[in-house]
């Protein structure tokens, strides 16, 4: 069955607005950039989202549908919806891509590591190996008056990719990632140990007034790197008269499981 293709950003422009992004390093590394998407492109995307039944409620306000190559959720779309969200990976979401992104980061990454690891950084950076980032994705669904907590992500990750989608009237800026502002003074051995998991996250006190917001608006991709300091959260304020939900589409590039054994240690809920 021939399935009309649907128009879909080039991977050249996607390029060149990660070229073009400024990478801002308070309170953690990350960028936004915006134009990804025309109207119509944005609009497909929409056209194109499972409907919301198919999607897990896993708690909390939130609702997941696994876009991996290899989920199981995707068995689930009809034949129009599986042929765009395979044009999204091969097309979109390239291994070039992948690279533009790790490579913006890479001043931060070495920054980091030079802290982490002092003397021995270089190596630890040659121990870098990446995953097919065609093996991560989600889509997520947050209704209103619930929150992402504030957290830190698991040593696996090396940068968040997270694409704001608005696919119902009624979205808020404020909706955006919030990035706190906690202490940079860590000692190295403080600092690996909450990227790894040895240590508990209260060892950093979290003051949740003072953040900075990457504003949520259709079609922005924000990025931000995973530190000792990357803690982050989202709060789904309600909008009167309006039932409209925070979508978005996640994408992580992230460590080998080996990769990360060999450089953090790995915490038992990733073996």
């Amino acid at each position: 069955m021939n399935v009309p293709s649907a128009p879909l950003p080039s991977e050249r422009r996607f390029l060149d607005l990660v070229s073009a992004a400024e990478v801002v390093e308070d309170p953690c590394p990350h960028l936004f950039l915006d134009g990804l998407f025309s109207d119509n492109e944005l609009q497909a995307l929409y056209d194109h989202l499972p409907d919301e039944t198919l999607f897990q409620d896993v708690g909390s306000g939130l609702h997941t549908f696994q876009t991996w190559r290899e989920a199981d959720d995707l068995d689930k779309l009809d034949a129009r919806q599986s042929a765009y969200f395979q044009r999204l990976e091969q097309e979109l979401f390239t291994p070039q891509v992948a690279n533009a992104f790790y490579q913006k980061f890479r001043p931060s990454r070495e920054r980091l590591f030079d802290h982490l690891f002092g003397e021995t950084a270089a190596t630890r950076l040659t121990e870098i190996e990446l995953a097919d980032w065609s093996m991560a994705g989600a889509l997520n669904i947050r209704d209103q008056s619930s929150e992402l907590p504030i957290h830190l992500d698991w040593p696996n990750r090396l940068i968040s990719i997270v694409v704001y989608l608005a696919p119902e009237d009624g979205w808020r800026e404020d909706w955006g990632t919030r990035l706190y502002e906690v202490r940079r003074d860590l000692s190295p051995a403080d600092a690996l140990g909450l990227m790894a998991r040895t240590k508990p996250q209260e060892l950093i006190s979290v003051d949740t007034e003072q953040y900075r917001t990457i504003d949520f608006r259709p079609g922005r991709v924000t990025a931000f790197m995973n530190t000792a300091w990357s803690h982050h959260g989202a709060a789904i304020e309600p909008t009167a008269g309006s039932h409209a939900r925070r979508w978005c589409l996640v994408k992580g590039l992230n460590l080998t499981l080996g990769a990360t054994e060999a450089i953090f240690g790995l915490p038992p809920e990733l073996r």
